[in-house]
């Protein structure tokens, strides 16, 4: 390695380094390249010249202080040279966020910029962390123009195959000056760019998922400041999590995956149990079980008695194509289905960007969604399709009939040989013998989830019922004798609450009825208000007041006895002053005339120990999460503290621990005998995925190519599919989502300005996107039309047929401007006309053409053919049509397309 001095070019400190050979073919050394002795200053930009292969562990400039000087790396390697930095993974499915790169330690910290337009390949972990603001505050204006750099992240790659996995912090994704551009070239690269919230307790880039619209997101989009052009090739862009981007995929079989923040669901298959943390889910595991022994594997038969049979898979509507399974002797085993399965979703070009099949332990298979969102078992289909019995006669239009429903034919002897093959009788073999052990065999394959096995517990804690029983108490009584009268108003202390009597009668009996009533009135007002028994105040609402004659009786609750640790109303002095009325003394006495027994409320006990895993149990209907790191008087704590003062079989307890797992649950008095406590825990959960929680608001132009897009599963997430240009091959979208478009409502958009430009030829405003109704009689000019090819039936167009497959631009054209059936312009069964146009101007519209056919195994609701017809002037002929490409949509849980439902605001028409 050679260094010149640090010198100072334009704004920025720079050296020449030169590499050879670093790491030897794996991950070498950290690249430090300080500044100025004693101070705080580096070297902020490198020009690397690497020969012969470098991989850095890290490539810094530090000063004397903490920070990272360097900003910009300028490479070059020769055409054949690579570069790398960080930790590489080698990921084939891509569905880890970004690399498990601890970023104290590797990788790039807040590199700006890298151009390595001249280098012949790279791979680059790298992390944009809030630090570089001061670098803004320090050298920016605070307005972005075209000639200052410093607030611009832009990373240049080269023409070879490339990874970079950046990550950049929220703060200064929502800065007004920041711009994101990633260029990756030509060349089969490998891009991921997300929004980070800091490191996590790894030191790895922590994703950012927003639920709701936080600042940061909302400057961003404002901003609209991250752009990622793919160039050539065949790329992976990923962008997890929240955000917005502009992601123009370019040419060449593209993989598009945005935000898939969610969780995957697992299916299993021919499996003794479904928890996926005993079944092996290691790719490079090949199946265990001997084709010729394994009838016993899962505790069913394994080999079947059928031969030439296909297998084709079917995954939210996309299919795979038909593959033959191997067979042995004219016998079937499951682990030649399986393997069968894997090449149909592993090798298949769309669902392998989908899906990743696996054989698991004795001939059991797993099959794991690389995507997010919410699955149903009916979103995963596995046909094994049987052969035909042989036909000599069989037509060419037979012959394709059954080959798209995926069935082979038997050779003249095949039934012989399989019949001898089985011992049986000669000639009692027959093809519904066959479609019977096929129809066997495909139970094995009917969709099931993978479970987690989340039970915390081997063995569950049990509530000790009645570890202090509960015991009735009896009542206690006082009675209060009023032994004077009164002749007019006057007042009345009785048990430290003075009260006012209006008595005219001169009455003991009406006395004591007033004071009796006047106390009820209190107790309904505020049935807290306590009485002084001696040195005990009880409230009203625990006491029953009433009279009889010239006595009041006090009747205390028992059960409030025991809820208050009085044992009894035994030696219990009440206290009744009674006041002076005008005109005359009051007098009164109060005895215990029944001294009352405390009731024992219940009490149960619960003795947990550490748990066995991670998970939540069930405590008296309540939730309590626990960790297998957490002792017996954590978990005891954690049940304490969940519990306490909450309602439990209708009561509300108090609980208490003993700082040992010992947890002891009191119930009222009130509560009566009760029931033992449950403790229940959640043995297994389906893994059927989930939707993110993050808000994706994606601007993805796929390009030409065979492309495969997934869009945002978040409930606030509009992505926009950008459509351009001609003959852009299959597309395939997953989860668009159709319906009137409203901020942060889940719904996408369809954009389609490419084409749908036409204007008023009076104003010149351009007309109004529309949908227009599905098999609409007329096409409105500037609109999206879906036609029904015919339900299946080929068309003839001059004599030729036309099914969807074969379907063209020209024979569109023909269709619409054929009159071979009474002067009408037909498409397929119906009668289509385009809009007359003003004088001198040219109409617009987008035709989807939607396969409906369902020949056979073809299942999905969801392809489309798109084109572009024009008019001009009041003709309502097609001058010209254009093929612009296919896209499949797939289809919903309930059978639908996606793309069902689909209106204006979804092609960006009315939205605010």
């Amino acid at each position: 390695m050679s260094d010149s001095e640090a010198q100072t070019i334009t704004k920025l400190i720079t050296t020449n380094v030169e590499l050879d050979n670093i790491g030897y073919g794996s991950q070498g050394a950290t690249l430090d390249i300080g500044g100025q002795s004693n101070s705080d200053k580096g070297v902020e930009e490198f020009k690397i010249t690497a020969k012969n292969g470098v991989w850095l562990t890290a490539a810094v400039s530090q000063g004397a202080g903490e920070n990272n000087h360097l900003e910009r790396i300028e490479l070059q390697t020769g055409s054949n040279g690579y570069f790398r930095v960080g930790t590489q993974k080698n990921d084939p499915n891509h569905v880890v966020a970004l690399v498990d790169q601890d970023f104290t330690k590797g990788g790039l910290v807040d590199v700006q910029q890298v151009e390595a337009s001249n280098a012949g390949s790279v791979a680059i972990n790298s992390w944009v962390s809030d630090a570089v603001l001061s670098r803004y505050d320090l050298k920016d204006t605070g307005l972005f123009t075209t000639d200052d750099t410093d607030a611009l992240i832009d990373y240049n790659l080269t023409s070879g195959n490339d990874v970079l996995n950046l990550a950049i912090d929220t703060d200064v994704l929502e800065a007004v000056d920041t711009k994101v551009a990633v260029k990756s070239g030509d060349g089969n690269d490998v891009v991921t760019v997300m929004a980070s919230n800091g490191l996590t307790g790894d030191k790895a880039v922590a994703l950012q998922v927003n639920t709701a619209a936080a600042g940061w997101l909302v400057n961003q989009q404002l901003l609209d400041n991250i752009t990622i052009d793919a160039g050539a090739g065949n790329d992976w862009v990923l962008t997890p999590g929240a955000g917005a981007a502009i992601i123009n995929a370019g040419a060449g079989n593209d993989v598009v995956r945005v935000d898939n923040a969610g969780d995957r669901g697992v299916f299993v298959f021919n499996n003794a149990t479904t928890d996926i943390q005993k079944l092996v889910t290691n790719q490079d595991i090949v199946s265990n079980s001997d084709d010729a022994l394994s009838n016993g594997a899962n505790d069913t038969a394994q080999t079947y008695n059928f031969f030439k049979a296909q297998v084709q898979v079917s995954f939210k509507g996309f299919e795979s194509k038909f593959v033959t399974i191997d067979s042995t002797n004219y016998q079937t085993t499951t682990k030649q289905i399986n393997q069968a399965i894997k090449k149909a979703v592993n090798e298949d070009a769309v669902l392998s960007k989908l899906m990743f099949a696996h054989d698991n332990e004795g001939n059991a298979l797993g099959l794991e969604s690389l995507i997010d969102g919410l699955l149903a078992t009916n979103e995963l289909v596995i046909d094994i399709i049987p052969p035909v019995a042989f036909d000599a006669n069989e037509t060419a239009a037979a012959k394709a009939a059954r080959e798209k429903a995926g069935n082979l034919m038997l050779t003249t002897d095949d039934l012989t040989k399989a019949d001898a093959a089985y011992k049986q009788a000669t000639g009692t073999l027959n093809t519904g013998a066959i479609d019977t052990a096929v129809t066997n065999a495909e139970g094995l394959y009917a969709s099931e989830f993978g479970t987690i096995n989340s039970a915390p517990y081997t063995t569950l804690p049990t509530a000790t019922n009645d570890a202090t029983a509960y015991v009735a108490g009896t009542n206690g009584v006082v009675t209060l004798t009023v032994s004077a009268e009164t002749t007019g108003a006057g007042t009345v202390t009785v048990g430290g609450r003075t009260i006012s009597l209006d008595d005219l009668t001169a009455d003991v009996n009406n006395t004591a009825a007033e004071i009796a009533a006047e106390l009820n009135l209190l107790k309904t007002n505020s049935p807290t208000t306590t009485l002084a028994f001696g040195a005990t105040n009880i409230p009203l609402s625990a006491i029953t007041i009433a009279n009889a004659l010239a006595a009041v009786t006090f009747t205390v609750d028992a059960n409030w006895m025991g809820d208050n640790s009085v044992a009894n109303l035994t030696g219990l002095t009440p206290v009744f002053a009674l006041g002076t009325a005008t005109g005359a003394a009051v007098g009164a006495g109060a005895v215990v005339t029944t001294p009352g027994t405390a009731t024992t409320p219940e009490s149960q006990t619960i003795t947990f120990a550490s748990p066995d895993k991670d998970g939540t149990i069930t405590v008296g209907g309540i939730n309590v999460a626990v960790l297998a790191t957490d002792t017996a008087a954590q978990v005891g704590d954690k049940v304490q503290a969940a519990l306490h003062e909450q309602t439990i079989g209708g009561q509300v307890v108090s609980v208490t621990d003993n700082n040992a797992g010992v947890v002891t649950i009191k119930f009222p008095a009130v509560g009566g005998d009760v029931a033992a406590v449950t403790v229940t825990q959640v043995a297994s959960t389906n893994v059927t995925g989930t939707a993110s929680g993050a808000e994706s608001d994606n601007v993805i132009n796929l390009g030409s190519g065979q492309d495969v897009l997934t869009l945002g599963t978040g409930a606030l997430s509009n992505d926009t599919v950008q459509i351009t240009g001609y003959d852009n091959g299959v597309n395939t979208i997953v989860n668009f989502t159709a319906g009137a478009v409203a901020d942060n409502n889940g719904a996408d958009l369809l954009d389609f300005n490419a084409y749908l430009t036409s204007v008023n030829a009076t104003t010149k405003a351009p007309i109004a996107k529309t949908v227009s109704a599905d098999n609409a009689d007329v096409v409105v000019d500037n609109s999206v039309t879906i036609i029904e090819f015919n339900d299946g039936t080929a068309l003839e167009i001059a004599d030729v047929a036309v099914t969807f497959d074969s379907l063209t631009a020209a024979n569109v054209k023909a269709m619409i401007n054929g009159t071979e059936v009474g002067g009408t312009h037909y498409f397929g069964e119906l009668d289509l006309n385009l809009t007359a146009g003003a004088a001198n101007s040219t109409s617009n519209y987008v035709i989807l053409v939607h396969d409906n056919a369902q020949v056979g195994n073809e299942n999905n609701e969801g392809v489309y053919k798109a084109f572009h017809v024009t008019s001009t002037g009041t003709s309502t002929d097609a001058a010209d049509v254009k093929l612009i490409g296919t896209f499949d949509f797939g289809e919903t849980a309930a059978g639908n397309s996606y793309l069902d439902g689909l209106v204006a605001s979804n092609l960006g028409q009315g939205i605010a």
